[in-house]
């Protein structure tokens, strides 16, 4: 069977799956584990064309704790693809600046909207982030490199990429926001994961 639903308010991590901290700034923040986290966070295993999945979905109540979840992921994260999808304004580039913190990088990140890619140097790692929102064309980005860029040893953080089409390989984390009543919804689809 493929499918297993795993709920982390027990806390118990299961046998061979990887669990994000808790970020340390929440409880500051007044964010409640118990409300953010156990009530509305969920890991779900499942198999596509016979290859296990892990998606896990949690709501974001506002830009603070967007910041402080992706730092808390950046933490786990090594040279993996990982491609940010939604609508204009729903946090992509928030998402992004908190992976960059998770990772120690102080500086401001802005959305690279008109140069397409932003590399940062972060001590022995690169991180590359690329934003295809103004891509009509997927043959654009030869223009940039972005074969080498994708076999490169780095963190490539993607937002729009469904604007490049066929151009992009498939990601290691696949992770959507969108906008409910009282935050953001975000889902994060694990394709690394080979499950419990």
């Amino acid at each position: 069977d493929c499918w297993r639903r795993v709920t982390t308010s027990d806390r118990q991590p299961a046998p061979g799956l990887r669990y994000m901290r808790w970020p340390a700034t929440w409880p500051q923040a007044g964010l409640r584990r118990s409300r953010l986290w156990r009530a509305t966070s969920s890991d779900t295993f499942g198999c596509v064309d016979g290859v296990p999945l892990k998606t896990t979905t949690i709501t974001l109540p506002d830009a603070a704790a967007t910041l402080d979840w992706g730092a808390a992921l950046g933490t786990e994260l090594g040279n993996e693809l990982v491609f940010l999808r939604g609508r204009l304004g729903v946090g992509k580039t928030t998402l992004a600046r908190g992976i960059l913190r998770g990772l120690g990088h102080t500086g401001p990140v802005k959305s690279p909207t008109y140069t397409l890619l932003e590399p940062y140097a972060l001590g022995d790692r690169e991180v590359f982030h690329f934003d295809f929102y103004r891509i009509v064309d997927p043959g654009e980005l030869e223009f940039i490199g972005v074969d080498d860029l994708m076999g490169s040893a780095a963190l490539k953080l993607v937002e729009w990429p469904e604007h490049a089409r066929d151009r992009l390989p498939n990601p290691d984390l696949d992770i959507s926001l969108r906008e409910i009543s009282g935050g953001r919804l975000l889902e994060m689809v694990d394709h690394r994961s080979s499950g419990p």
